[in-house]
């Protein structure tokens, strides 16, 4: 089953576990933790067993799973979203 992202705006995507690899890594994990809290959160989406997710569900669980590794990344993760939302 692909899971469709449904973004702010209300557009959608595909579902990419890379691109939280991606965001963890640029808020300071090494690469092998971006990896694992990546698998992490895709497990809790796919048990959640809907084709569709909002974003911000997404982020709530990065920084859910953030916090309980690495709180400076979570801050910088957190910081870095909220500068996203206040340009939109």
């Amino acid at each position: 089953m692909e899971i469709q992202v449904i973004k702010k705006d209300g557009s959608s995507q595909p579902y990419n576990q890379n691109k939280i690899e991606r965001v963890t890594l640029a808020a300071g994990l090494k690469p092998e933790e971006g990896k694992i809290l990546a698998q992490k959160v895709t497990a809790q989406i796919k048990m959640l067993q809907s084709d569709k997710i909002e974003s911000a569900t997404i982020r709530n669980l990065v920084s859910q799973e953030l916090s309980k590794i690495n709180q400076f990344a979570a801050q910088a993760y957190e910081w870095y979203e909220k500068g996203k939302d206040n340009q939109s």
